[in-house]
């Protein structure tokens, strides 16, 4: 499969029997007359001239000028007599799905009613390495214009991409943490405001509520609705550590209660319809410790939400609404797949694991805990049961930690080395206990 980079004047080249198949090279800004020599295994020879035109090589038969936003058409031609038909067949556990309630759904029109979007795995494809360049742009967007080290060395953030129902389409590489844990955090801060049916284009809400966040108060969100002609076709997040947010402490170890740790964002508008609240802009800055850097790291996390919208907006724009959402279905698809690979490659059985931890950070003693897997077929089952009760310190983790941290281990297991969305995480399923 040939397709065309995002990024301007580059281009990309995929080739496989399918997406999850696949061997991408991306990222392309040649000269004249350079050359590309795909592994030799593919039989594949392209020599890339300028950003306007390429030449592509399948099965010896050379293909001349070919101008990028073309290559997606003729693609399909240059590959019809080979038997690279990927279908989607597998058939999906709704069960395993651990958001399962939020499995998307693509919104009938009356253009759409008697008719079904053809989707195909190009487009999917662009589709996928576009929402995961776009998410990269939120990431340089907030590294570069950051204040605090935490955030531009450290790199202690998360930015993110969701769809309407909060399933993740894409997010940037940085702290392995907070992988997939800002859907909660997304799902719940729009419901601080009221719903979906109260939010509106140029709200941007901030929220740091740990049961909803599943961090400490210090790492504090900010989630952007975007629309496109009035109509809600996602969110952008990013949820960054903050120096200070005014707990006891600038950074607290030994903390009872989250209220110890600083102020507690439940929720609430920064912006309306476009509008700065100030007041609420004064309150963030009076209750830190070093508000300049608060304000700085702000608008930082303000240039990366704003960055992810105008590119998820530009995607959606180019492929159409509908299109978009078919082809969104078939990258979870392919995530799925992907995943339940590797998972069928493990024996069914129920695998167990300790630990322990010399203190609570408040209480003496040791505190010991133990994990079970269970395996079975390609569903992959994480029992935290077992686990201690709650902890007088700060070492207790809330539903969207505990979820977030699974995540973190499935991925680096399973994931193959690709870059997650939802589709990822539907194998995985978390059992806990409150507390």
């Amino acid at each position: 499969y040939i397709g065309r980079s995002s990024g301007p004047g580059g281009i990309q080249f995929v080739y496989g029997d399918g997406p999850r198949d696949c061997v991408t090279f991306q990222s392309f800004f040649p000269e004249e007359g350079d050359m590309f020599m795909f592994p030799s295994w593919l039989k594949h020879w392209v020599a890339p001239y300028r950003s306007d035109c390429t030449r592509i090589s399948v099965s010896g038969n050379f293909h001349d000028s070919a101008p990028l936003n073309n290559i997606v058409n003729i693609a399909p031609k240059l590959l019809k007599n080979k038997s690279h038909n990927y279908k989607h067949n597998s058939k999906r556990n709704k069960k395993s799905t651990f958001r399962k309630k939020n499995a998307l759904k693509v919104p009938k029109h009356k253009s759409q009613k008697n008719k079904k979007i053809k989707t195909d795995p190009i487009t999917s494809e662009i589709i996928r390495n576009s929402l995961n360049s776009a998410a990269e742009q939120m990431k340089k967007a907030l590294v570069r214009s950051a204040f605090s080290p935490i955030i531009y060395e450290v790199l202690d953030f998360a930015s993110a991409i969701y769809d309407k129902n909060y399933c993740m389409l894409s997010q940037s590489p940085s702290l392995p943490g907070f992988m997939g844990t800002l859907s909660f955090c997304v799902e719940q801060a729009v419901k601080e405001v009221g719903g979906e049916e109260n939010i509106f284009d140029g709200d941007i809400i901030i929220y740091n509520n740990p049961y909803g966040s599943g961090s400490h108060s210090q790492d504090a969100a900010l989630v952007k609705p975007v629309f496109i002609e009035n109509k809600l076709i996602g969110y952008t997040a990013i949820k960054a550590h903050w120096l200070d947010t005014g707990g006891k402490e600038p950074y607290s170890t030994d903390t009872v209660d989250v209220f110890q740790e600083g102020t507690i964002y439940p929720g609430l508008k920064l912006y309306k319809k476009g509008k700065l609240e100030e007041d609420i802009f004064k309150l963030i800055k009076a209750n830190s410790r070093v508000p300049k850097a608060i304000e700085g790291d702000l608008n930082a996390q303000l240039n990366g939400i704003i960055a992810g919208a105008n590119a998820l907006k530009r995607i959606v724009n180019k492929f159409g609404y509908e299109l978009f959402y078919a082809s969104v279905l078939e990258i979870y698809e392919h995530g799925e797949k992907l995943v339940r690979k590797s998972l069928q490659k493990i024996p069914d059985g129920t695998y167990s694991g300790f630990g322990q931890m010399d203190s609570n950070g408040v209480d003496e003693g040791v505190v010991k805990f133990k994990i079970s897997i269970e395996v079975k077929g390609s569903d992959l089952i994480l029992d935290f049961t077992d686990a201690p009760d709650q902890q007088n310190g700060p070492i207790n983790c809330p539903l969207p930690s505990t979820v977030s941290k699974a995540r973190v281990a499935f991925s680096m297991m399973a994931g193959n080395g690709e870059q997650p969305n939802e589709g990822f995480f539907r194998p995985l399923i978390v059992k806990t206990k409150k507390g």
